[in-house]
């Protein structure tokens, strides 16, 4: 979820937190307390930064511990399938999830929902310890539950912290929302660093411990790397505790450092509890399928999400355990997110200079050349391939992964909630796919099938973006410099 997801609830909270939150002056009268704490004595700028900055730090551990450990299931547990079997589980939970996740997060509030979500995060870490169907199961289909939710919650707080602080910081709040969004998703972007930077000083650890050359010069002429089997289970189990710790710390930042801004739960009846929360929002998504814009977006949020499936699945374990080494995964897994994170951040920068299509057509073309190399190059152990193709196709990705909310934000103004809730379901098809096609296919179908995917998007993205937006939208630079030259 990006920074443009973020009027998302805006539209329905607005009014609820009119009557719900307290004015920062009655605020701070009531904090006159005798025995008032350090924290109700701050500003109420550093109280808003406190909860937005809280709020995404927390997002980004929690974030970068699962994500480290979807990484490594590939490998950890490729015994029939467990590993890749659990993450299509968790996946199809993600797109249910995704469908419930506004009344959810009405009923509890930001905060506590979040760390309801969290917490499902962290019992899917402990699955781990003793991985088995009878665990890891259960486990992953916590973990699914909890991803609608954790993505939206944190977009949302951000959202609210901004329209109560707005006043007292004497800032516009549409600027304060864009801005408190753009800090949440530097955190998202970031949340591919702490838990493969774990991964890998545990596992190059493990290595050293053996005096074995931490860049094997001498790798072998086929990609039968068997060091996986050969992993001692104590540093398994310490790499496992350093996902727990990350995860409790972020759970413990949450519940230290972000406040509740309240619920808007209301028990007028049963029947009217399930017409506001369950019945209308899941209308509301459903029929945004019937869109034909919608239909047109859909392909591209499947391509982020398979291709970053895949890369969190399959690649890592045929181009890195198979090839390199386990103890690789984690370096491979940063590559692939810092790329992304930065081409997403850049490229959105670069659309006031760069049309955007441009940047998506030369995208794809790069994508497309790498992903027929990987395709036609015969298979063998290699740094520079395990390392440069995924960089390249991450950098790419980031750029096709900003385009679904971005046109939602543009062409539904008045049905973000129902639009975005489809695109999220898209997404996580995305992942039910990119995981679930390597159990049932070999490698060269799930390449194939990412090769589909990128025309497909292309040619529905070019429908769409050449049918609905104006010539000042698509050529934004050159409309400045008009504009600029009339003015003087």
């Amino acid at each position: 979820m990006t920074e443009v997801e973020v009027e998302l609830e805006v539209v329905k909270l607005s009014q609820e937190l009119n009557d719900q939150r307290v004015p920062v002056e009655d605020e701070e009268k009531k904090e006159e307390h005798p025995r008032r704490s350090i924290i109700c004595s701050l500003s109420p700028k550093v109280k808003a930064y406190k909860n937005v900055i809280g709020a995404g730090l927390a997002f980004n551990l929690i974030l970068s511990s699962v994500v480290a450990l979807v990484s490594l299931q590939s490998s950890l547990n490729d015994e029939q399938g467990l590993g890749l079997a659990t993450l299509v589980i968790g996946s199809t939970t993600f797109l249910i999830s995704g469908i419930f996740t506004s009344s959810f997060i009405r009923a509890l509030g930001t905060k506590y929902a979040s760390v309801v979500t969290y917490t499902m995060s962290f019992i899917y870490i402990l699955s781990n310890f003793y991985p088995t169907w009878y665990t890891l199961v259960p486990g992953a289909f916590c973990y699914g539950i909890s991803l609608g939710p954790v993505f939206a919650s944190v977009n949302i707080h951000a959202t609210v912290t901004a329209m109560k602080y707005a006043p007292a910081l004497n800032e516009d709040p549409d600027h304060l929302i864009a801005f408190f969004n753009g800090i949440v998703t530097m955190f998202f972007k970031l949340g591919y660093l702490p838990g493969n930077l774990a991964t890998t000083i545990v596992l190059f650890s493990e290595r050293s411990r053996l005096d074995e050359e931490i860049v094997d010069s001498s790798l072998r002429s086929v990609c039968n790397n068997t060091e996986v089997q050969n992993l001692d289970e104590t540093y398994v189990y310490i790499l496992l505790s350093s996902f727990l710790i990350i995860a409790i710390i972020s759970i413990s930042i949450l519940c230290i450092f972000v406040d509740n801004p309240g619920v808007n739960l209301k028990f007028q009846s049963c029947c009217k509890a399930a017409t506001v929360y369950v019945k209308d929002p899941v209308i509301a998504t459903f029929k945004m399928f019937i869109n034909w814009k919608i239909l047109m977006l859909l392909p591209a949020a499947v391509l982020s999400s398979f291709l970053s499936s895949s890369t969190l699945g399959i690649l890592s374990k045929v181009y890195v355990s198979d090839c390199i080494g386990v103890h690789w995964v984690g370096l491979f897994s940063l590559t692939y997110g810092t790329c992304s994170g930065l081409s997403a951040i850049i490229s959105g920068r670069l659309v006031k200079y760069i049309p955007q299509f441009i940047m998506v057509y030369v995208a794809s073309t790069v994508m497309l050349g790498v992903l027929l190399f990987l395709l036609f190059w015969e298979r063998e152990p290699s740094y520079l391939v395990a390392f440069l193709p995924i960089g390249i196709l991450g950098s790419c990705e980031g750029i096709w992964f900003n385009i679904p909310p971005i046109l939602v934000g543009l062409l539904f103004p008045q049905q973000k909630e129902p639009a975005y809730a489809t695109i999220r379901m898209g997404f996580a098809l995305g992942y039910i796919l990119g995981f679930s096609v390597p159990l049932f296919a070999t490698f060269s179908t799930n390449l194939w099938i990412e090769v589909g995917l990128l025309l497909i998007s292309i040619s529905t993205y070019s429908l769409l973006y050449f049918k609905t937006q104006t010539k000042e939208q698509i050529f934004p630079c050159c409309y400045r410099k008009i504009i600029q030259k009339s003015n003087e």
